[in-house]
């Protein structure tokens, strides 16, 4: 009974750091809310208490850094997407206002003059100065995307919390 996302994000998290072991895979679905809170945490219980369906030892061999790395990739494959979604979406709801206000100079020089390419620090800007008229749930909302894009967007990760407030 998880969002769809959740489903496709659990999916690519596995395969990314379990690999091609089958029985890891399985351990980490089994218990895949412990698996999505902390990856590597999870990786190292099954490790310290599991045992294959042969009896030996599972082995594992990434690091932390490793970890955090696949977790990434599975985010720019799964939530970047989905948050892109968000954006065009907002855009198509709020275009005519948007439109409104281009051509717009963006911080770095980027000159906007069609809706479309509007990115959520813009958007986030355009309201937060009353160019853009939102109420403050949806303020707040469009605020977490952008921020959740802005840490992607550099290499960093969400929690698990962070990802199911963008839900």
């Amino acid at each position: 009974n998880e969002d769809a996302i959740i489903k496709k994000y659990v999916s690519e998290l596995v395969a990314n750091i379990a690999g091609n072991d089958i029985e890891l895979s399985a351990l980490c679905i089994k218990n895949y809310r412990l698996f999505l809170g902390n990856p590597s945490e999870q990786i190292k219980t099954i490790t310290n208490e599991e045992v294959r369906s042969g009896g030996t030892d599972f082995i594992y061999k990434k690091d932390f850094n490793e970890i955090e790395h696949l977790i990434w990739l599975a985010q720019i494959k799964t939530i970047y997407p989905f948050i892109e979604e968000y954006r065009e979406d907002f855009v198509k709801k709020y275009s005519v206002d948007i439109s409104k206000k281009l051509p717009i100079e963006a911080s770095y020089g980027e000159v906007y003059s069609d809706p479309k390419d509007v990115e959520l620090g813009t958007l986030v800007y355009m309201a937060g100065c009353g160019d853009l008229v939102l109420n403050g749930k949806e303020y707040e909302k469009l605020k977490k995307f952008k921020d959740a894009r802005n840490k992607l967007s550099h290499l960093s990760t969400l929690n698990i919390e962070e990802i199911n407030e963008l839900l």
